[in-house]
């Protein structure tokens, strides 16, 4: 595995799970990423989002009383642009192929599924780190291109015409 700097990162980790939440802290930790941020509540997101201006967002897709869903709303839809583009992982133990077709189609950056290791994680991290991708919006869909390339593969959305204005791709 190759070594990479991770320790400027500021990471907020969305998560109802203590449990969970203390799992993500140690590995984020093992990388050495100092600054960890936690919510459990969408209203607890709605306050630190803005004011924390996270790096990276870890965010569970099933919790109590909201999910990933709604998270990416408040992320790809903010108008604050450092906020917009704000990689977030969805981290989820569904493997069903509409569920996954609809975590994609939310605008996460990466799907990550449960059981998450450190190894996958940090991997993960770096690969985002190294290439970040080119972000596509359209009436359907706001997030990565890669993952529209997925998504229109599988015959989700068809992105048959784009316009292409600095790091983003308009539909």
């Amino acid at each position: 595995m190759q070594n990479y700097n991770l320790s400027a990162l500021k990471v907020l980790i969305v998560e109802d799970s203590s449990f969970m939440v203390q799992l993500y802290r140690i590995m984020l930790s093992a990388f050495q990423i100092k600054t960890i941020e936690h919510v459990g509540t969408l209203s607890e997101f709605t306050q630190k989002i803005e004011k924390f201006q996270p790096d990276l967002i870890l965010t569970d897709w099933e919790m109590e009383g909201f999910d990933g869903e709604e998270i990416m709303r408040l992320v790809r839809h903010n108008p604050n642009p450092r906020i917009t583009f704000t990689p977030t992982f969805a981290i989820s133990s569904f493997t069903e192929a509409k569920k996954i077709e609809s975590i994609l189609k939310s605008g996460v950056d990466d799907l990550i599924a449960k059981p998450v290791s450190a190894a996958d994680l940090y991997n993960r991290i770096a690969r985002f780190l190294l290439s970040p991708p080119k972000y596509v919006r359209g009436p359907d869909y706001f997030g990565p291109e890669r993952n529209l390339k997925r998504l229109e593969r599988e015959k989700v959305i068809d992105a048959a015409t784009m316009e292409e204005e600095n790091d983003v791709v308009w539909l």
